[in-house]
């Protein structure tokens, strides 16, 4: 999968751009889907926000992590649960894990 990514405010575009909120944008080269979404909680990474799939929206979080986007659009938005100032590594080293889980699904 091919992923475009930007900071959230939307005046950066790079391969892995943060926003000061810890914040970013992924742009998907398809549809976010249910495949998708079981994609990413076969990982073991992420749980299901079940309420959210219900009303059309992929939610997922992880311990660093949670990742939201409406089913049928092609961008997710990534955010820290934590704040950045304390655990900048930390959150990147998550966003990047995630990107390498989406780039390896076909």
């Amino acid at each position: 999968m091919k992923i475009e990514t930007y900071a959230v405010s939307g005046k950066q575009s790079c391969t892995t751009c943060r926003s000061s909120s810890g914040a970013t944008a992924l742009i998907l080269d398809r549809a976010v889907s249910k495949t998708l979404l079981e994609s990413l909680i076969k990982t073991g990474q992420y749980a299901e926000v079940v309420h959210m799939t219900k009303a059309g929206i992929l939610y997922v979080e992880s311990k660093i992590l949670t990742i939201h986007g409406a089913f049928g659009r092609t961008q997710l938005q990534v955010k820290c649960k934590f704040s950045i100032f304390n655990k900048e590594a930390e959150c990147n080293a998550a966003t990047d894990a995630l990107l390498g889980i989406l780039k390896a699904i076909e």
